[in-house]
């Protein structure tokens, strides 16, 4: 694909880390649109990001090294500025649980606003895979195969599951999925448990057809990433439980 986006003068602007920053951007702007629609307070959504970004920032950043050590350490590369959504969420829940307690602030409900967002962020980050190359897809003979002649992640002139592709559209259906929720949500919790509990179904779904060698399956049957997702399950359905009998009596906005 295009894994550089353009050029100015002597300054690369690489197309994974032009898309992966305008998610965060769309995220953002999202999120602070929503607080004002739940009546909650735009100037404290904006302490909460100012803390909570830099903290994905760094959760993304670290998960990233250390799930791909062995490239890392083999020097630059376009994929040096990559990025972890699963390591970004959890730096951003660490430091957001710490604000929610310390602010007095109802965490349910603050989840429940920002969930959208974090599927506008990780389906516009997804273009910025798709156009580098990078969480490629296993070879396919398949009409929707998708051949990179320019990558410096995925193998060239072979046709591969578009799992980019795949990831984007799952996360726009997440996305549509709790805008529509959102008017009728029975309990505080609802919004941001269902964006965990579908997000990681559909990314234990299309992890099968990633195409990367070293990614680590057990029993050479089931990924790693799919039994992260069963015990996922099991704690969402807790969660579920908890929120749903505590919180039923109120409805987000």
């Amino acid at each position: 694909m295009h894994p550089i986006l353009f050029t100015i003068g002597n300054h690369t602007v690489w197309a994974y880390g032009f898309f992966v920053t305008a998610g965060y951007l769309a995220g953002v702007a999202l999120f602070l649109f929503l607080t004002k629609r739940d009546g909650l307070s735009p100037w404290t959504g904006v302490d909460l990001i100012l803390w909570i970004l830099p903290a994905a920032l760094v959760g993304a950043k670290l998960m990233f090294i250390l799930t791909n050590w062995a490239a890392f350490m083999q020097g630059p590369s376009p994929l040096a500025s990559g990025w972890s959504f699963q390591g970004a969420l959890f730096g951003a829940l660490t430091v957001a649980i710490v604000l929610f307690r310390k602010r007095r602030l109802d965490p349910w409900r603050w989840l429940d606003t920002a969930a959208p967002s974090l599927a506008l962020m990780v389906a516009v980050g997804r273009v910025g895979c798709l156009m580098t190359g990078c969480c490629y897809g296993a070879p396919t003979t398949l009409p929707w195969g998708i051949v990179f002649a320019e990558s410096a992640a995925a193998p060239p002139g072979t046709a591969l599951h578009p799992t980019q592709a795949y990831y984007l559209f799952a996360n726009l259906a997440i996305l549509t999925a709790l805008l529509i929720r959102r008017k009728t949500a029975a309990f505080r919790g609802e919004l941001i448990l269902l964006f965990i509990l579908l997000y990681v179904t559909s990314r234990s779904i299309i992890d099968p057809f990633r195409g990367a060698p070293e990614r680590p399956w057990f029993l050479g049957t089931v990924t790693t990433y799919q039994l992260i997702t069963i015990a996922a399950i099991a704690v969402v359905g807790v969660l579920y439980y908890r929120a749903r009998e505590k919180n039923r009596l109120d409805r987000v906005a």
